[in-house]
């Protein structure tokens, strides 16, 4: 498990041709919480080219998802849970497909019970 500090956008391109700005976004949002930096993307990472150009943006991790989660409770003043649990289904290279699919139920099993240690749900 990771908890999540800020989100990226990693396949995003400005005006300018800048990778990771996009046109009317910031390049960055964040929880307000120490953590790791995702990389959140339009696409299942699943080559080893596109992972070397998401790791100078400084994402240790890769999703399609964190930043809009995050962008939202921004916008609406909704403070983001103090700690997005994020759980590493593969690598983000090549044979990550595979990867993530053998993954998604040990990863389910595991946010269940931290959901069920921090809510008693």
């Amino acid at each position: 498990m990771h908890e999540i500090a800020t989100a990226v956008q990693h396949d995003v391109i400005d005006l300018d041709g800048v990778v990771g700005r996009h046109v009317s976004l910031p390049p960055q949002v964040t929880t307000g919480r120490e953590g790791v930096v995702i990389a959140t993307g339009d696409h299942f990472v699943n080559d080893a080219e596109v992972t070397a150009v998401i790791r100078p943006m400084g994402a240790a991790l890769v999703d399609m998802e964190t930043y809009a989660y995050i962008w939202v409770a921004g916008q609406f003043g909704v403070p983001i849970r103090p700690r997005l649990p994020s759980r590493v289904s593969d690598q983000a290279e090549d044979g990550a497909l595979a990867d993530f699919r053998e993954a998604i139920a040990r990863c389910s099993i595991e946010l269940r019970e931290v959901i069920r240690a921090e809510y008693g749900v």
